[in-house]
């Protein structure tokens, strides 16, 4: 009993005295990081009432959630977390659906690829390679450039659906491959290179399209409870569309049924229904380049390029009917979309910057509310479309904070727009303090990246 008393005494000592030396070192690496402010153009005060939160980690071990409001009555907080054992963030994935359709690319294995390996279920046009390694002999590589019409009547088109909770919904449906006919011209011309192993087993392949025909079929897509919505655009030489005219419901966005899976060990694979038209499209006229759900999932948004113009479609998701269409201008596809409450905002990247904010109303009628150019302070702040973004919207003032795309940076930019044109931009650098110890920190904080809004701006 006396021997259980004083390990117990001992094991509660060593715990206090783990528990102080950690909290030392939370204490004294708290400060180890500072946050710079760099104003980049316009009036550092029209950034006043407008708080910015970055979250960063660093080993999975340090966690600093910094706010920082900048102006005469700015502060700079940091909240710190150590984690002795680490702390491991869940990124779960937002559920997705997409077209894999591989007619050029690579792949290549420690043993011979195979039928039976089924990867022309998963969009990959391997039979003329098949072929061409039934006729070689091993450790051999030959190249060929041949019509994929000999080989196919149809485009493989695989489906990639994840709902959240389970990937693969359609792998190795029949219904995909009967449904979405897309036949394969007889100018589609690919060169293929393959190499075999010692068995004479077909363990490579490259696939290059040949000369400037560029054939691709891409597609946009949202997620709800009981089914995937999408819709497609393909084309083939000199840009022409490819023939959709076999597609059983002609063009739209598509509505893919499926029922969803409990949990991650009970899954279901394939169609629950019939695959169905909801909204007609003529592609002709109309290439889609995204489509996704309003937050509460009563609307849907169909933006597309439409004569050269940049075109929202609301559409109504019970009845499906189009509700409002807004002409956003001429833009190409060069845009991303970051929705918050009642707010889009389209950020265009590229040589035109641009940003324009729409706004939804209780009845659902939407409104371009602000429409800028960002040409002013285009060198200072380049619209990356991989940058993450957020904003707030108090009805004068729109602030914009965008994360720069470095893998080695922790900086953010911060833009104010005002009457429709940027007041101010500014450069937000988080980095190690002279007092720190700067090697370990050197190229190892990074965004909390299990975090979707490791960066977040209101205005207050």
């Amino acid at each position: 009993m006396k021997r259980s008393l004083i390990l117990i005494s001992v094991l509660s000592a060593a715990a206090f005295i783990f528990t102080l030396v950690t909290s030392v070192i939370a204490s004294s690496q708290a400060d180890d990081i500072e946050l710079v402010e760099l104003p980049l153009y316009g009036d550092p005060m029209k950034a006043e009432g407008i708080e910015m939160s970055i979250d960063l980690q660093m080993n999975r071990h340090h966690f600093w959630d910094i706010k920082h409001m900048p102006g005469e009555d700015g502060y700079t907080d940091v909240d710190y977390d150590h984690y002795y054992l680490g702390y491991s963030e869940e990124s779960t994935p937002e559920p997705n659906i997409s077209i894999d359709l591989f007619t050029q690319g690579g792949m290549s294995s420690s043993h011979p690829i195979t039928r039976e390996d089924r990867m022309e279920a998963d969009g990959f046009m391997l039979e003329p390679a098949f072929q061409m390694a039934e006729e070689m002999g091993p450790n051999e590589t030959r190249t060929e450039t041949v019509s994929l019409a000999d080989y196919y009547e149809y485009y493989p088109i695989h489906i990639d659906a994840y709902d959240g909770m389970t990937h693969g919904i359609f792998d190795y449906d029949e219904g995909i491959q009967e449904y979405f006919k897309i036949p394969v011209p007889a100018e589609h011309l690919s060169e293929y290179t393959v190499e075999t192993d010692a068995s004479g087993g077909m363990t490579s392949v490259n696939i290059n399209s040949v000369g400037e025909n560029d054939f691709y079929l891409s597609a946009v897509g949202c997620v709800y409870d009981d089914a995937f919505y999408i819709t497609l655009s393909g084309y083939g030489e000199n840009g022409n569309l490819l023939d959709l005219t076999q597609i059983k419901g002609g063009t739209g966005i598509y509505r893919l049924p499926y029922e969803k899976s409990p949990n991650r060990q009970n899954i279901r694979r394939g169609l629950s229904g019939e695959i169905e038209v909801v909204f007609p499209l003529d592609l002709e006229s109309c290439e889609p380049i995204h489509l996704v759900t309003s937050p509460d999932k009563s609307l849907m948004y169909l933006y597309a390029i439409e004569n050269g113009h940049s075109v929202l479609t609301v559409i109504d998701t019970e009845t499906f009917e189009q509700k409002q269409k807004l002409d956003l201008g001429e833009f190409d596809w060069n845009f991303n979309i970051i929705q918050k409450d009642d707010m889009i905002l389209l950020k265009h990247y590229g040589d035109d910057m641009h940003i324009i904010l729409i706004k939804r109303s209780e009845d659902d009628v939407h409104e371009v509310v602000i429409d800028t150019d960002l040409s002013a302070c285009e060198d200072k702040i380049p619209l990356d479309y991989h940058t993450y973004t957020a904003f707030d919207y108090d009805g004068e003032r729109l602030a914009v904070m965008i994360n720069q795309n470095y893998w080695w940076s922790c900086s953010c930019y911060l833009v104010v727009i005002e009457d429709n044109v940027p007041v101010y931009a500014g450069d937000y650098s988080v980095n190690p303090t002279e007092n720190s110890n700067n090697y370990q920190y050197q190229d190892r904080l990074r965004y909390s990246s299990g975090d979707p809004d490791f960066i977040g701006v209101e205005i207050k």
